[in-house]
Protein backbone atom coordinates (compact mmCIF):
# COMPACT_ATOMS: atom_id res chain seq x y z
CA UNK A 1 0.00 0.00 0.00
CA UNK A 2 2.80 2.09 0.27
CA UNK A 3 3.68 2.16 -3.09
CA UNK A 4 -0.07 3.85 -3.62
CA UNK A 5 1.69 7.34 -1.92
CA UNK A 6 3.90 7.36 -5.14
CA UNK A 7 1.99 6.87 -7.80
CA UNK A 8 -1.92 7.80 -8.98
CA UNK A 9 -3.90 4.05 -7.85
CA UNK A 10 -3.37 0.72 -9.48
CA UNK A 11 -3.44 1.59 -13.28
CA UNK A 12 -0.53 3.65 -13.19
CA UNK A 13 1.40 0.94 -11.12
CA UNK A 14 0.99 -1.39 -13.99
CA UNK A 15 1.53 1.17 -16.88
CA UNK A 16 5.07 2.02 -15.37
CA UNK A 17 6.00 -2.10 -14.69
CA UNK A 18 5.49 -2.83 -17.92
CA UNK A 19 7.25 0.46 -19.52
CA UNK A 20 9.83 -0.37 -17.24
CA UNK A 21 9.96 -3.75 -18.81
CA UNK A 22 9.54 -2.64 -22.38
CA UNK A 23 12.49 -0.09 -21.91
CA UNK A 24 14.37 -3.08 -22.42
CA UNK A 25 13.93 -3.76 -26.04
CA UNK A 26 15.68 -1.33 -28.06
CA UNK A 27 18.45 -1.15 -30.25
CA UNK A 28 21.24 1.48 -31.02
CA UNK A 29 21.88 -0.55 -34.58
CA UNK A 30 22.30 2.36 -37.47
CA UNK A 31 20.85 -0.87 -39.95
CA UNK A 32 17.55 -1.56 -40.12
CA UNK A 33 18.14 -4.99 -40.57
CA UNK A 34 20.39 -5.19 -37.07
CA UNK A 35 18.22 -2.91 -35.01
CA UNK A 36 14.94 -5.00 -36.14
CA UNK A 37 16.86 -7.73 -35.36
CA UNK A 38 17.93 -6.51 -31.67
CA UNK A 39 14.43 -5.53 -31.00
CA UNK A 40 13.16 -8.79 -32.02
CA UNK A 41 15.37 -10.57 -29.46
CA UNK A 42 15.43 -8.19 -26.47
CA UNK A 43 11.23 -8.50 -27.31
CA UNK A 44 11.23 -12.46 -26.82
CA UNK A 45 14.20 -12.06 -23.95
CA UNK A 46 11.51 -10.02 -22.11
CA UNK A 47 8.84 -12.11 -22.53
CA UNK A 48 11.12 -15.03 -21.24
CA UNK A 49 12.64 -13.21 -18.26
CA UNK A 50 9.07 -11.35 -17.11
CA UNK A 51 6.35 -13.36 -18.99
CA UNK A 52 3.54 -11.97 -16.90
CA UNK A 53 4.51 -8.33 -17.48
CA UNK A 54 4.88 -8.78 -21.34
CA UNK A 55 0.96 -10.79 -21.12
CA UNK A 56 -0.07 -7.96 -19.07
CA UNK A 57 1.42 -5.50 -22.00
CA UNK A 58 -1.31 -7.37 -24.33
CA UNK A 59 -4.59 -7.73 -22.30
CA UNK A 60 -4.50 -4.17 -20.76
CA UNK A 61 -5.50 -0.90 -22.01
CA UNK A 62 -2.99 2.37 -21.00
CA UNK A 63 -2.98 5.58 -19.89
CA UNK A 64 0.51 6.43 -21.27
CA UNK A 65 2.85 4.45 -23.81
CA UNK A 66 4.57 2.11 -22.71
CA UNK A 67 5.18 1.08 -25.87
CA UNK A 68 6.80 4.65 -27.71
CA UNK A 69 10.41 4.06 -27.11
CA UNK A 70 10.13 0.48 -29.02
CA UNK A 71 8.09 2.00 -31.56
CA UNK A 72 10.28 4.87 -32.44
CA UNK A 73 13.08 2.49 -32.78
CA UNK A 74 11.70 0.25 -35.19
CA UNK A 75 10.18 2.86 -36.89
CA UNK A 76 13.18 4.86 -37.36
CA UNK A 77 15.19 1.43 -38.37
CA UNK A 78 12.97 1.44 -41.49
CA UNK A 79 13.41 4.79 -42.03
CA UNK A 80 16.98 4.50 -42.16
CA UNK A 81 16.62 1.60 -44.21
CA UNK A 82 15.60 4.10 -46.99
CA UNK A 83 11.38 2.91 -46.70
CA UNK A 84 9.24 5.73 -47.34
CA UNK A 85 6.39 6.73 -44.94
CA UNK A 86 3.98 4.22 -45.53
CA UNK A 87 6.44 1.35 -45.94
CA UNK A 88 8.03 2.05 -42.65
CA UNK A 89 4.89 2.04 -40.81
CA UNK A 90 3.43 -1.13 -42.66
CA UNK A 91 7.13 -2.57 -41.38
CA UNK A 92 6.75 -1.69 -38.16
CA UNK A 93 3.22 -3.62 -38.26
CA UNK A 94 4.61 -6.65 -39.74
CA UNK A 95 7.70 -7.36 -37.95
CA UNK A 96 5.61 -6.36 -34.65
CA UNK A 97 3.17 -8.60 -35.39
CA UNK A 98 5.58 -11.43 -35.93
CA UNK A 99 7.69 -10.97 -33.27
CA UNK A 100 3.78 -10.49 -30.62
CA UNK A 101 2.54 -13.42 -32.09
CA UNK A 102 5.81 -15.95 -31.89
CA UNK A 103 5.98 -14.77 -28.27
CA UNK A 104 2.44 -14.69 -26.93
CA UNK A 105 2.27 -18.52 -28.44
CA UNK A 106 5.54 -19.84 -26.78
CA UNK A 107 3.83 -18.13 -23.35
CA UNK A 108 0.71 -19.65 -23.74
CA UNK A 109 2.59 -23.12 -24.40
CA UNK A 110 4.43 -22.63 -21.17
CA UNK A 111 1.50 -24.01 -19.09
CA UNK A 112 0.22 -26.42 -21.17
CA UNK A 113 -0.04 -30.05 -20.83
CA UNK A 114 2.75 -31.87 -22.83
CA UNK A 115 2.64 -32.50 -27.15
CA UNK A 116 2.40 -36.63 -25.25
CA UNK A 117 -0.43 -35.56 -23.38
CA UNK A 118 -2.86 -34.20 -26.66
CA UNK A 119 -1.20 -36.51 -29.02
CA UNK A 120 -3.04 -39.52 -26.56
CA UNK A 121 -6.32 -37.24 -27.25
CA UNK A 122 -5.26 -37.76 -31.28
CA UNK A 123 -6.45 -40.46 -33.51
CA UNK A 124 -3.72 -41.16 -35.26
CA UNK A 125 -6.03 -42.25 -37.93
CA UNK A 126 -7.34 -38.70 -38.20
CA UNK A 127 -3.62 -36.70 -37.48
CA UNK A 128 -0.98 -39.47 -39.14
CA UNK A 129 1.01 -35.76 -39.56
CA UNK A 130 0.86 -35.10 -36.17
CA UNK A 131 1.92 -38.17 -34.87
CA UNK A 132 4.95 -38.29 -37.68
CA UNK A 133 6.34 -35.07 -36.44
CA UNK A 134 5.63 -35.45 -32.79
CA UNK A 135 9.14 -35.59 -31.96
CA UNK A 136 10.07 -32.58 -34.42
CA UNK A 137 7.52 -30.71 -32.92
CA UNK A 138 8.82 -30.82 -29.16
CA UNK A 139 12.07 -30.89 -30.21
CA UNK A 140 12.98 -28.08 -32.76
CA UNK A 141 15.60 -25.42 -31.43
CA UNK A 142 12.66 -22.30 -31.16
CA UNK A 143 15.31 -19.42 -30.40
CA UNK A 144 16.17 -20.63 -34.11
CA UNK A 145 12.70 -20.89 -35.39
CA UNK A 146 11.93 -17.24 -34.40
CA UNK A 147 15.24 -16.24 -36.44
CA UNK A 148 14.31 -17.75 -39.33
CA UNK A 149 10.97 -16.30 -39.06
CA UNK A 150 12.42 -12.59 -38.63
CA UNK A 151 14.34 -13.25 -41.52
CA UNK A 152 11.73 -13.82 -43.78
CA UNK A 153 10.07 -11.12 -42.66
CA UNK A 154 13.13 -8.72 -43.20
CA UNK A 155 13.50 -10.13 -46.33
CA UNK A 156 9.91 -9.97 -47.94
CA UNK A 157 10.18 -6.45 -46.59
CA UNK A 158 13.16 -5.68 -48.18
CA UNK A 159 11.68 -7.04 -51.63
CA UNK A 160 8.75 -4.77 -51.18
CA UNK A 161 11.08 -1.41 -50.49
CA UNK A 162 13.37 -2.05 -53.55
CA UNK A 163 9.72 -2.89 -55.63
CA UNK A 164 8.49 0.59 -54.58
Amino acid sequence: MALYHHVPGKDALLDGIVEEVLAEVSSTAEDWRDALREIARSYREASQEHPEIVMLFATRRFSSPPWGRTTNDMLGAFRRGGFDAVGAVHGYRIVSAYMTGYVFGELRLRNAPSLRDYLEQMSPAEHPVVHELANELETVDRTSEYELGLELVLDALERCRAGS
